[in-house]
């Protein structure tokens, strides 16, 4: 059996308290959940299809479906409210609240995040990691940057010509 964890968090990645989450496999069976710290725990076959419903008050519902591919499948569900949007990335779907003042970028290759922290200082930009993994990461990165797309564009191309 393999073991599969959801965290359930808002569009600023904090945990949603009193979220319903249920779990069911592809025959529809339900599967038997139980919380451990801010996650949700349960277990099924490998190579399992397992759709997750969730719900949480002012958020809207959502279901997310996942395969049990590794030994403990890590799932984060962002819960919009409406009028926040979400996308899809890897194994898990996250919520956020567009903005006209920032853009995300993401930046890779070897030495990426000391090449782009150095771009960045020189351009006076602010930045961060969009979550705590990303952080620990040096070549490859999801940042959020403030400034406007005229920003990204200039960016953009000292990246590439610091990468040549």
């Amino acid at each position: 059996m393999n073991s599969f964890w959801v965290r359930i968090v808002d569009a600023n990645f904090r945990p949603i308290a009193g979220a319903v989450v249920r779990a069911v496999t592809a025959e529809k069976k339900e599967i038997n959940l139980r919380v451990e710290e801010d996650r949700w725990v349960g277990r099924s076959a490998p190579g399992n299809r397992v759709t997750i419903h969730v719900s949480a008050q002012g958020f809207e519902p959502e279901t997310h479906t996942i395969v049990l591919r590794d030994e403990v499948t890590q799932v984060v569900i962002g819960l919009r409210q409406p009028g926040q949007l979400s996308y899809t990335y890897g194994n898990d779907r996250l919520a956020f609240v567009p903005v006209g003042d920032a853009f995300l970028m993401r930046v890779w290759g070897a030495g990426a995040a000391d090449t782009f922290s150095k771009i960045a200082k020189k351009q006076e930009l602010k930045w961060r990691p969009v979550s705590p993994q990303a952080g620990n990461a040096t070549d490859d990165l999801f940042l959020r940057v403030e400034g406007d797309s005229e920003k990204a564009q200039g960016l953009s191309k000292e990246l590439i010509r610091n990468r040549q």
